[in-house]
Parts: structure tokens; sequence; C-alpha cells
């Protein structure tokens, strides 16, 4: 890549076959620990998904979300929603929807919503620790 203003950036991208694995909810099932963010910042997330795909948590600064994840036909893929509680939530009282992709080898869930005018949304990347 050339910008034209620092020089040109290289970098090497390979195949991860992750994907290729099929989406199982019994793979989610367990606590999690990680970083959630978006536009407004980020914090520390908490959270437990159940054997039937749903979820709970809160962050460090308080904000509860809860919602579900849902296996995507083909591919290690997961439709996830996203449904905050009151302030100090950044998207308080508000769903979103998005996916999620679990890795297996390395524990960790990673989700993504955009919010409902594609102008902002969170990210998630959390690990598995049970």
């Amino acid at each position: 890549l050339d910008y034209g203003v620092n020089g040109t950036n290289t970098f090497d991208l390979s195949y991860n076959d992750t994907y290729e694995l099929p989406a199982d909810i019994s793979n989610l099932v367990g606590s999690y620990s990680g970083i959630g963010g978006s536009g407004f910042g980020q914090e520390t997330v908490q959270f437990v998904v159940n054997e039937q795909g749903l979820y709970a948590g809160i962050s460090e600064y308080g904000c509860e979300a809860s919602g579900y994840l849902v296996p995507r036909a083909r591919g290690n893929v997961f439709d996830v929603s996203i449904s905050f509680g009151p302030e100090p939530c950044a998207y308080a009282n508000q769903t979103l929807m998005g996916n999620a992709l679990y890795h297996p080898e390395v524990n960790y869930l990673f989700m993504a919503a955009p919010d409902s005018l594609f102008t902002g949304g969170v990210a998630v990347v959390a690990n598995k620790v049970d």
C-alpha cells in the first residue's frame, strides 16, 4: 500500500480455516472476559453464555447487556443480538444486531454489531475463561 505521505507499507495475509468449522453453540458455553469498544471508547466486559446461546453480562462502568447467539447455516459464524440496559450504556436501551465468530484454538469470541444507521456500533473481543 502506498498512501503517498508516509511511504509504502507492506503486510502478509494468510487464510485461517477457522471459518470452515461448524457453528456449534456448545463450543460457546462458558464465562468470558474481554474488551468491548465503540466510537465512545472501550471498557472491560464480563459475560456468560448458556447452552441455548443466551448471554448476559456487565462492563466495568456498569453497563448491563444481554442477548443471544444463533449458529448460521454455513461457516463458523453466529448471528448475535446485543440488548443494552439503561445508562451508562453508550447504546442505552437499544438492541444491535450483528455477527460473531468463535476461535476454538485460542478460546476467543469476536462479536461486532453496527447501530441502526450504520454510523457506529460495538465490537467485543473476549477470552473464554472456563
